[in-house]
Order: structure tokens, then sequence, then C-alpha cells
């Protein structure tokens, strides 16, 4: 096995120059002696001893990313979008589901301790920030842009999409519309009381009566849209249009509508959220609010490094969304407040 001095004395440098190059410190190094280093260790196979350097440094140059569920494609693209900024700076990444189980957040955010991560990039809601501020470690908050924290947080502007898919539910006639105002297993809520409020507002601009019945409370899966079309086929007055919680509790409704004889748009209209792959091949095709999902990652990831290197940083990064228009909204007459 080759050593670091190996390198060094293929690359005819110093041991420390090739130390600093690898190490990822290469503040004063040339372009010209930093590529030569570079090429040496490969053409040796060198592999840097990440321990012995995390040991030196007290930096792993690992973080630690904490999402609900890679199998929802949302969560899926933000993940690639961190991986891929870290794997340029020369950091590596550890990912957990927690499968929206709080236990599980604080499961994980334990392990963060004792594994010695750098920091940690994580979904979360006011109901964690007490635990988090326990947490010796850089922390970036993802998703929620509109939620106030002391941490850097990284998300979406998703009340804003939301507020233009209820307008133009209503351009299109819809006055009774159902929301998922909540979802199951959930370790907070103040995003969904925030989409509430608009929703209230919205409302009272359009002097549109107040139904309870039309907010809805189902997991954010395919098996919550299922759900969905089943306690919306039993109402007597069911909603003419619904806002799914995501794409994947949409893209289930529009599976279980089929099966329950319920006709969409022609009965019931549909707008999801995420725009994930699916939503643009199911028939028909999901009209959606979509979300910069890898840029979120990115910026997420970005924003960490800089925290941790002791950047100065802002305290609220919203990356804007926008209403894709396709084929589950029917424009009706209307019912009229």
């Amino acid at each position: 096995m080759y050593s670091i001095l190996d390198v060094a004395k293929l690359a005819k440098v110093s041991k420390s120059t090739v130390s600093r190059v690898l190490s990822g410190d290469s503040y004063g190094v040339s372009d010209k002696t930093k590529a030569k280093v570079e090429k040496a260790a490969k053409e040796l196979g060198y592999v840097k001893n990440s321990l012995a350097s995390s040991l030196r440094t007290n930096k792993t140059k690992t973080i630690l990313l904490i999402i609900p569920d890679i199998t929802n494609n949302f969560w899926a693209e933000v993940a690639r979008g961190a991986q891929d900024f870290l794997e340029k700076h020369d950091y590596s990444l550890i990912m957990v589901n927690t499968d929206w189980k709080s236990y599980k957040y604080n499961k994980y955010l334990e392990l963060a301790l004792s594994k010695g991560v750098d920091g940690i990039l994580i979904n979360s809601s006011t109901s964690l920030t007490s635990k988090l501020n326990n947490i010796d470690l850089p922390i970036v908050l993802l998703g929620n842009a509109y939620l106030e924290s002391h941490f850097p947080r990284v998300g979406s502007n998703t009340l804003e999409g939301f507020n233009e898919a209820l307008e133009y539910l209503y351009e299109n006639g819809h006055t009774k519309i159902g929301v998922v105002a909540s979802h199951t297993d959930t370790v907070g809520g103040k995003s969904h009381q925030n989409k509430l409020s608009i929703y209230h507002t919205f409302l009272e601009n359009h002097s549109i009566r107040f139904n309870k019945n039309y907010y809805f409370s189902v997991g954010y899966s395919m098996e919550g849209g299922k759900e969905l079309a089943t306690l919306i086929s039993k109402m007597e007055n069911p909603p003419t249009a619904i806002i799914a919680g995501n794409d994947l509790i949409a893209v289930g409704l529009i599976n279980e509508c089929r099966e329950l004889n319920i006709k969409v748009p022609d009965d019931l209209s549909i707008i999801g959220i995420d725009d994930i792959p699916i939503s643009s091949i199911i028939h028909p095709s999901l009209t959606t609010i979509a979300k910069p999902k890898r840029d979120v990652g990115e910026k997420a990831a970005e924003i960490i490094i800089k925290v941790i290197e002791g950047q100065p940083v802002n305290k609220n990064y919203k990356l804007p969304v926008n209403l894709v228009i396709r084929d589950t909204v029917k424009k009706i007459n209307g019912d009229l407040k």
C-alpha cells in the first residue's frame, strides 16, 4: 500500500503539500502543483486515511441527512441534490429515513452525536426545535421555508403555490374545495396550520361558506390517497375539487377514484404538490405545484458547509414554485357560496 510520502516523491513535491492538497486545504498551492499531486495519487491508487485525518483536524467531512422517506420522489431528489453538491466539496453523506415518526428523529439525532458528523440536514418543524437546540452541531432545516427558526432553513415557497392553486380552482368555477389539512404520524403541524390560514383567507375573500368536512387528514402516501377517495365517496355533499398534500396522495386518489367510479376531472378535480415524475405519466396527467426539489438539496448542502466553515448565512431561503397545469382540473359552472 502506498503512503503519502510515495505520492510526494512521484509528484516531486513536499509531503506537506500533498497533505494539504488531498485534505482539501490547498490554499496557496498552484493549480499546476495541485494537478500533479492529484495525478500522482491517482496513478498510485492512493486512498486517504479519513479516520487519521479526522483525528488530526477534528472534522469527519461527513453530513447526516435526516428525511422522512427516500421512496418519496421529493425527498429522493432533495437527497440527490445534497449529495452531488457535497461530493464536489469532498464531503460524504449519511442518509436515514424517519417515516414521519418522532421517535426516529430522536434516535437519529443521537446517532449524529455518537458518530461524530460535522453537520445535520434535517426536515423539521417547530415540535423538534427544543431537541435541536440541545445539539452542538451545525444544523440546516429542510422545507417549510415560511416557518421562523434561528437555524438556517432552505425550502420552497409552497404557501404561495398553494394560494395560486386555490385561485386557479376558483377561476375554473370551483367553490367546494377540499384540502388535506394534515397527515397522520406527523412530527409537527405548523406548516399545515399556515396552509389552513391561507385557505380560510381565500374563503373569506371570495365569500365562500366554510365547510369543516372539506378538511381531510390522511397519510402522505398513495395509500393515503386511496383512503381519501373512500372518504369522499361516502360524503353526501362532496367537494368538486381537492388539493392533495402531495403528488403521492393525488396519484392514489386518482387510481382509487377509478375503482369507485368517480370520474377525474368530471366529478372531482385534483391538484397535487411536488411534481414527481409519475405526475405527467398517470392518466389523466396531474395538475400540480412544482417544487425545485434538487435545488433545495443543493442549497442546503451549500449552507451547511458555510456554517461549518464559520461563514455568514441568511436564516431563510425560499425557492420559487410554479403551478404546472395538466389534465386533472375541469372548468365548471360552480356552486356559488
